[in-house]
């Protein structure tokens, strides 16, 4: 399940944020030493959107404005997941994203992205180890936003 945001900073610019969150429905999966939680897994991203050739999408007569069109974005990302009872580990990364937004009808958009991501290895918060090597990460998404 995701929950976000986006704000427009100017006709070109947004700063959006989300917060995901995984739902586990099943039995534990102690091969890899899950724990039973509810939530096994979050993660939090921050971003700046940058949407391009907003005046050519114009002069072509082609859908443009306020969180529409092609965009370009960076992202810091954290995810949390629990594992081994109390034990957390933790993945930060810095994404960069190309994506597209489009309208829906009047109250929803369409936003496909793709990206590849940069971050240490997860980490072992609660023993306080050092984060492992950079892992290079990448992602498509595919969603049905609700947006005015």
């Amino acid at each position: 399940m995701s929950v976000g945001a986006e704000y427009a900073l100017s006709s070109r610019f947004t700063l959006y944020g989300q917060l995901d969150s995984d739902f586990r429905l099943g039995r534990q999966n102690t091969y890899y030493g899950d724990q039973n939680f509810a939530i096994p897994a979050g993660a939090l991203g921050v971003g700046v959107r940058y949407y391009y050739n907003q005046a050519g999408r114009a002069r072509h007569n082609r859908a443009h404005g306020p969180f529409v069109g092609n965009y370009l974005a960076v992202e810091a990302h954290t995810e949390v997941r629990q594992r081994y009872r109390l034990r957390d580990e933790i993945a930060p990364g810095l994404n960069l994203v190309w994506g597209l937004q489009r309208r829906l009808g009047r109250n929803f958009l369409f936003d496909f992205n793709a990206g590849v991501g940069a971050g240490p290895n997860r980490s072992n918060v609660s023993f306080g180890s050092s984060p492992g090597p950079v892992t290079i990460t990448t992602q498509f998404n595919l969603g049905i936003c609700f947006g005015h």
